[in-house]
């Protein structure tokens, strides 16, 4: 792994060496552009979903018996009413 590491390095910086001055700075803005978005990715801790337990809100939520039903405003002709 480290002799991978080294012939990385050795080629990147041959191959950077070898560019114009105005395509290294290119490269160095890149670099470091690359380092900090790493450096933000490492600062904030990863947001990890709870895993949902079922039957926690039992009993705490409920719903009418006629909840399918129709309206009864809708139906009755309450829209008629208010133009009196």
């Amino acid at each position: 792994m480290v002799n991978k590491t080294l012939n990385i390095t050795e080629t990147l910086m041959e191959k950077i060496k070898a560019l114009p001055e105005e395509k290294q700075e290119q490269i160095l803005d890149y670099v470091e552009f690359i380092e900090q978005k790493y450096n933000e990715e490492k600062a904030q801790p990863s947001k990890k979903r709870k895993k949902r337990v079922m039957g926690l809100h039992k009993g705490k939520i409920w719903m009418s018996d006629d909840f399918n039903e129709p309206l009864e405003l809708v139906s009755s002709g309450v829209n008629n009413e208010n133009s009196d």
